[in-house]
């Protein structure tokens, strides 16, 4: 599963910025490097995604206000291809609290994606599939007996026994 970092001063500035939008669409574009949102760029008319990040940085998401309630994709919003390929957080704002989720929208299929809020780099753990496991095993075995055979092949004659 895919992995967003955001810090809560980001989380914040994009709640901020949905809530001074409101009744209007409020969107934007989340821009970093890897899993980690460096950098909130909001759209400065509406929902027009036009926003570019720095740089240096690259777009990891986009983040808009969800009007249809929770924070999930609607089975029409996904058809209709209103919005790009890629990450999207989607903000449920209510007069009490804001409710964020990330998904990952590709052609055919909406995805749920790890939202990590905080300082400190969320925990991602590295999995492969069964055949890249073996390669690595197998891989691991085949260095182990080249580098016992080499030292074989290097050691010096045994000297005469007397």
């Amino acid at each position: 599963m895919a992995v967003l970092w955001l810090t809560e001063q980001q989380v914040q500035a994009i709640i901020g910025h949905v809530r001074q939008q409101t009744p209007q669409p409020a969107c934007g574009l989340i821009a970093g490097r890897g899993c980690q949102a460096l950098a909130i760029i909001p759209a400065a008319d509406g929902c027009h995604l036009t926003p570019e990040p720095p740089n240096s940085l690259e777009t990891l998401a986009w983040y808009r206000a969800h009007p249809a309630g929770a924070p999930a994709p609607t089975t029409a919003e996904h058809h209709q291809r209103q919005w790009p390929d890629g990450l999207h957080v989607l903000v449920e704002l209510t007069e009490h609290r804001a409710q964020l989720a990330a998904w990952d929208y590709q052609p055919g299929r909406v995805t749920p994606v790890e939202l990590h809020i905080g300082s400190q780099p969320p925990d991602v753990a590295i999995s492969g599939s069964r055949a890249q496991t073996a390669a690595i095993l197998t891989s691991a075995a085949l260095a182990f007996v080249l580098l016992i055979a080499l030292s074989l092949y290097l050691l010096p004659p045994a000297p005469p026994i007397p």
